[in-house]
């Protein structure tokens, strides 16, 4: 009985701790972006601390021909980068410079198995807004 609880007792601090985690926030830090690798890769925002996006799972795709990318993909690599610009529109409108200020976090994804296939996730969180895109490569 003993052995058997300390297996348990094992496995329930293994399986969480293979959970990674990856995050980026906004110039200002008043927005954050959290990302979790675990059976499926999830996404969430925290606007000054408070939630305002419950994780939520990342895309499925469905490929012609070939079968649907889903909960298998696995993050192989990670880029940060931030960006800080002011540039000046052709057609002046109420803002004579705009500024383009951003941080942001792209994951390298590929599959576990079966096609192997790449696809990149790019976050940029702005001080007042999130963005992310999708780039998806064939296998």
């Amino acid at each position: 009985m003993k052995k058997v609880f300390v297996q348990l007792l094992l496995i329930s601090c293994i399986l969480p701790c293979q959970a990674k985690n990856y995050q980026v926030m906004s110039p200002n830090k008043s927005i954050i972006v959290q990302i979790e690798e675990n059976e499926t890769l999830s996404y969430s925002v925290l606007f000054h601390g408070k939630t305002i996006i419950e994780p939520s799972a990342l895309g499925r795709f469905e490929w012609k021909n070939e079968p649907a990318s889903g909960n298998n993909l696995e993050v192989i690599q990670t880029a940060n980068r931030s960006h800080n610009e002011t540039w000046t529109p052709v057609v002046k409108s109420k803002h004579a410079q705009i500024k383009d200020q951003y941080n942001e976090l792209t994951l390298f994804l590929r599959e576990k198995k079966e096609q192997r296939r790449t696809i990149d996730i790019t976050f940029r969180v702005y001080d007042d807004g999130v963005a992310f895109r999708y780039k998806l490569y064939r296998g």
